[in-house]
C-alpha cells in the first residue's frame, strides 16, 4: 500500500478548490497537459502545485482510490467472466470452444502463478521482519 492510501482524507481538506480540482484531474490523466487541459489550470500552475510533497500525496491518494474502486469492480465481475468462458466451452463452434479452453487455462494458470509469487513474498517479507 502506497504511504498516500492510509492517508485520512479530512487530513487533504486543506487543499484550495482549483488544488483539489487540479489532483482530480493528474490522477486521472496521463499527462499534466491533458489534466490542464480537464480541469482547466494552466500547465505551470499543475507543475507548480507539483512542487509540493503533500498535494503529490493527495494525487496519490486520489489514484490509489480509483484502482481500488476498479479492482473492487473488476473483482465482482471474475465469476461472471469465468460464467461466460465456461458456456462457451459447449458452444457449437469449434474456434469458440478451442478460444475459451484456451483462455480458461492460461487465465487459471497465471491466478496460480500470481497466488505462488504473493505467497513466496509474503514469506520473505515475513522473515525479514524477524
Amino acid at each position: 500500500m502506497s504511504p498516500a492510501a492510509g492517508r485520512n482524507r479530512q487530513d487533504l481538506a486543506g487543499f484550495t478548490a482549483p488544488q483539489r480540482k487540479a489532483a482530480a484531474a493528474l490522477a486521472a490523466a496521463p499527462s499534466i497537459s491533458q489534466a490542464a487541459r480537464s480541469c482547466g489550470l494552466g500547465e505551470r500552475t499543475l507543475r507548480r502545485y507539483a512542487t509540493d510533497p503533500a498535494f503529490n500525496n493527495y494525487v496519490e491518494t486520489l489514484r490509489t482510490e480509483a484502482t481500488d474502486g476498479a479492482l473492487r469492480r473488476l473483482t465482482l465481475s471474475l465469476s461472471g467472466a469465468v460464467a461466460a468462458l465456461e458456456e462457451l466451452l459447449s458452444d457449437e463452434s469449434g474456434v469458440l470452444r478451442r478460444q475459451a479452453a484456451a483462455d480458461l487455462l492460461r487465465f487459471g494458470l497465471q491466478a496460480a502463478e500470481m497466488r505462488t509469487i504473493t505467497q513466496r513474498i509474503d514469506e520473505l517479507e515475513r522473515r525479514l521482519a524477524e
